[in-house]
């Protein structure tokens, strides 16, 4: 039988060895521990996305369709902080986008409502607002099935207000969540160039605007992809790698 030399300072050695290895984790291991922190990179990849989507609600909101439309900022900003959280969940995926639907559908009904001009027939009441809003738009779907016209421009507030959540969330979710950039560009791009297309005056600055943001987008979400397999494969980029790879973006924008 063997025995130990000395047995309390063995016992130190191998607890002072896993309070090293468990007390000081990695960047990896706190990234994943911490699955409601953003770092660096997460937070470029937001600020890109919004920069994205500026030039489309812009172009989208200088419209002037309807004379009581709410800004289209509000539910930009509220899809955006939403698929900011769920992102970041590592819960199921048809969960997180059922949480996702169902909070944008009621926010999309909550500003319609309050689009509504009270002057006349309501008073201030949120109550009256909201079943004011409903009876309009079942009238807008009775017309649709039965083949009638409707002239009021409430439900087109509200599919326009709707289209803004889900083209922020969707972008928001490709980009960061699956890492595939053109789910974000092309459904934006669309709208933007039939908007400015169709409608005389729309500012062209805005489709430049959008190009150089495509592009800064493209080559960061493919960086970010060669991150990840670099850290995969062991490979250690370096340190200032993301600046160098910003700054080469921005003169391909250019």
């Amino acid at each position: 039988m063997n025995y130990r030399s000395n047995p309390d300072v063995d016992i130190d050695r191998s607890l002072k060895t896993n309070e090293e290895s468990h007390d000081v984790p990695s960047s990896s291991d706190f990234s994943r521990r911490s699955g409601w922190s953003i770092s660096r990179k997460n937070l470029t990849t937001h600020i890109l996305i919004l920069f994205l989507l500026f030039p489309v609600i812009s172009s989208l909101e200088s419209a002037n369709w309807v004379d009581t439309m709410p800004s289209l900022f509000i539910p930009l900003g509220f899809s955006f902080l939403l698929a900011s959280l769920l992102v970041r969940s590592s819960r199921d995926v048809i969960f997180l986008l059922a949480s996702g639907l169902l909070p944008i559908v009621a926010s999309t009904f909550f500003i319609s409502a309050f689009s509504i001009d009270s002057s006349e027939s309501l008073n201030n009441g949120y109550g009256e607002r909201y079943v004011e809003t409903l009876i309009r738009l079942w009238d807008w779907v009775k017309a649709l099935v039965t083949g009638g016209i409707s002239t009021d421009p409430l439900p087109f507030i509200f599919f326009l207000v709707l289209l803004v959540s889900i083209l922020t969330f969707t972008a928001v979710w490709s980009a960061s969540r699956l890492k595939n950039p053109w789910l974000a560009l092309i459904p934006g791009g669309f709208i933007l160039l039939t908007n400015i297309s169709y409608l005389p005056g729309q500012p062209v600055f805005a489709f430049v605007l959008y190009l150089f943001a495509s592009v800064l987008l493209i080559v960061w979400v493919y960086f970010l992809k060669s991150s990840a397999r670099w850290e995969v494969e062991g490979t250690r980029p370096p340190e200032l790698m993301s600046v160098e790879v910003m700054f080469s973006a921005m003169t391909i924008a250019v």
